[in-house]
């Protein structure tokens, strides 16, 4: 997978524009905009999501906090 291609960003983009790009990604491929959408749209929306964190786990790995 072309991570960095997933979440538009160049090969040597900063963690901040990684975070900014993932954040922007995420609102616009949300399932949940697509819910009353026909049921290709609401999958690719779905596969599109955690295509989109995967790529944003891969490139941050453990640099991403996790709050509880």
């Amino acid at each position: 997978l072309h991570h960095h291609a997933i979440l538009l960003v160049s090969k040597n983009a900063a963690e901040e524009e990684i975070k900014t790009a993932y954040r922007l990604l995420v609102k616009l491929h949300h399932p949940d905009r697509f819910a009353q959408g026909s049921e290709s749209q609401q999958k690719m929306a779905a596969e599109k999501f955690i295509e989109i964190q995967a790529a944003y786990e891969a490139l941050l790995g453990n640099k991403v906090c996790h709050k509880d």
